[in-house]
């Protein structure tokens, strides 16, 4: 509707609050929230009908970390910090490091490509996941560079290749028929540094990821840009002194030197080291 409407469990049929994951299928019309602490609603828009499941309806843990979906809900993938569910119909199957391939039941990223098979991001690991068959790529196994930290999204181009993105903020462009990272970045000019919360790839094929703190950051298939909230306008807290010009610039004396502000100029600054006092 161009609208904005909030959704909680006052305002609608959601069984709770602490919403820590969402997958939403237009074309199908379903919308799966997870929660931190109480596992999944699904919304059938269709129908106008929510279902919840958690521990006592086929997941194997409440907390919901990520959600990928095959179909039209052929298959539903839960991750959690215990270990991965996978809701099939009236059946669930549940995944650990106790009965699959798993080296670490924590997963941080979930993604199903267009055949339905599933990918899942580790600890320094990525998992290839069809039917039963398994498939483990490692630092250890993958010709060149691989992130080695925990992956924490997953994201597929136009193109059908998988691009990972871990906790460091270690970029990989992953060729699953070759399996190896054809491109591998981690601390290039223009990236934004970690922790890395998300990524995605959109229909021109350009890369962002965002970061818990450092804003997000974009490829354009040549070249890195980072995009983040402006630093303080002033470098010093402990402010001694004010005074404005009559052309309205502001003095600021600090503790750490003499700054000249300027509407919609960067910050200039005074000290020891360049001319100051």
């Amino acid at each position: 509707t161009g609208r904005w409407r909030q959704m909680d469990s006052r305002s609608s049929d959601m069984r709770y609050d602490d919403v820590s994951a969402l997958y939403c299928d237009a074309g199908n019309g379903f919308l799966i929230v997870g929660y931190a602490t109480h596992g999944i609603d699904i919304y059938d828009a269709n129908d106008d009908e929510w279902r919840h499941m958690d521990r006592n309806s086929g997941l194997a843990a409440n907390d919901v970390r990520r959600i990928a979906v095959v179909g039209d809900r052929e298959q539903i993938w839960v991750a959690s910090d215990e270990g991965v569910t996978v809701s099939a119909g009236a059946d669930s199957a549940f995944y650990d490091t106790g009965n699959s391939p798993l080296t670490a039941n924590r997963i941080g990223a979930l993604a199903a490509d267009a055949n339905g098979v599933m990918w899942l991001g580790g600890e320094g690991a990525l998992y290839r996941v069809q039917d039963e068959d398994w498939t483990v790529y490692t630092a250890d196994e993958v010709q060149g560079d691989f992130p080695a930290k925990l992956i924490t999204a997953l994201a597929f181009a136009p193109d059908g290749s998988l691009w990972l993105g871990s906790s460091d903020a270690e970029i990989c462009r992953f060729d699953v028929e070759q399996g190896r990272c054809a491109d591998f970045f981690a601390g290039e000019e223009g990236m934004a540094a970690g922790p890395l919360t998300n990524l995605a790839v959109d229909t021109g094929s350009r890369v962002y990821y965002t970061t818990a703190g450092n804003g997000y950051a974009v490829y354009d298939g040549g070249t890195w840009r980072s995009f983040a909230v402006r630093n303080p306008q002033l470098i010093g807290n402990r402010v001694k002194a004010l005074a404005t010009a009559a052309d309205g610039t502001l003095w600021a004396a600090t503790e750490a030197g003499v700054q000249q502000l300027v509407a919609g100029e960067p910050p200039r600054m005074f000290d020891a080291a360049n001319g100051g006092p």
